[in-house]
């Protein structure tokens, strides 16, 4: 990405979040940068996992704003760490313990910019055993909501 960049001045300053779900024997180890989010849904309830790397979630972290940020305001979009922005970028890990059942779902902002977590939490106890339902709820929604940005997700359930 960063050479890229440097070879072609329409591409300056371009870099991409990155979300990864890495089974290794008996845990699963998530890795992340930027505003691309994984949930873990488990026993009903949806939890998010990773971090936002935005200049709002810094700043709510810092306790400098208000908790809640409308989805349109500018700071939401505002990436503090990407892939390719710089060479050097600290990177989220985790480890979860594996155990089955547990569905783990991972989206681009064009999910949750359309649909909050509550919404999704429902989509997923709605349809728990039938995971093409809510691959189909979700799109449904984000694009009958005017999905003003890419649509990127996948759900694994172990």
């Amino acid at each position: 990405i960063i050479q890229l960049a440097e070879g072609n001045p329409q591409y300056d300053g371009m870099g991409t979040t990155v979300n990864v779900l890495m089974r290794y024997m008996n845990k699963v180890i998530i890795a992340n940068i930027g505003d691309s989010r994984s949930y873990l849904f488990k026993n009903g309830k949806l939890r998010q996992l990773t971090t936002d790397h935005t200049l709002a979630e810094e700043l709510r972290s810092a306790g400098k704003v208000p908790e809640e940020f409308s989805p349109e305001h500018s700071s939401n979009h505002i990436l503090t760490r990407a892939l390719g922005t710089k060479k050097d970028v600290e990177i989220d890990f985790q480890e979860i313990a594996l155990e089955s059942g547990d569905i783990y779902f991972l989206c681009t902002d064009g999910v949750n910019k359309h649909m909050e977590d509550k919404e999704l939490e429902e989509t997923f106890n709605r349809h728990y055993l039938h995971l093409r339902r809510i691959r189909e709820e979700i799109i449904d929604t984000v694009f009958g909501r005017g999905a003003t940005d890419n649509l990127s997700f996948i759900i694994v359930r172990f």
